[in-house]
């Protein structure tokens, strides 16, 4: 599948609560669309395209931000968003109230730097009550180097050690 099908929608999944999608692009619709699904309580979606994009298959972080709603999720208890650009801010207060694992994917330079520049602030998850296991994907560059890689992991460890449940967070620095 290029992105997600048209049909995937609360209206024609009301029961789903397992969902794994592949696709080549995610663009922010299919984000919304998915959270909008009321039974799901395990999601991931993974895209099969290089994640160091900048075209238009790829939005830039900046255009995710109002792609989900607080009621978004609502019965999510996992939630994988792999291999295209996520942070925790692009799911507002209310979003996935439930979630217990989160796993999602970065570009090193959106942590350390980056044009559209993912901050402390918009990696923290406190406003995940139920939030106990985090893993993330941290893609970068033999340009970017190992050492900004590393960089950018210890951010990530540090804007999420303030969650009051939190048991453990896992990062991976991936080279592409």
């Amino acid at each position: 599948m290029s992105t997600l099908p048209a049909w995937v929608t609360s209206s024609s999944l009301p029961c789903v609560t397992y969902l794994d999608v592949w696709v080549s692009r995610v663009m922010p619709e299919d984000l919304h669309a998915l959270g909008m699904l009321p039974a799901l309580r395990h999601v991931r979606l993974y895209a099969a395209g290089h994640i160091y994009d900048d075209d238009e298959e790829h939005p830039p972080a900046d255009k995710w931000a109002s792609a989900v709603g607080a009621g978004a999720f609502p019965c999510a208890r996992t939630c994988a968003f792999l291999h295209f650009a996520t942070a925790p801010s692009m799911f507002p207060r209310g979003a996935m109230p439930l979630v217990q694992r989160l796993k999602f994917s970065l570009r090193v330079w959106d942590v350390v730097g980056g044009a559209s520049g993912f901050g402390p602030d918009d990696l923290r998850m406190e406003h995940f009550p139920s939030l106990e296991h985090v893993y993330v994907q941290l893609f970068y560059r033999k340009k970017d180097g190992a050492e900004v890689a590393e960089r950018a992991a210890a951010v990530v460890q540090r804007s999420a050690k303030h969650h009051p449940n939190l048991k453990s967070i896992k990062t991976r620095c991936i080279l592409v």
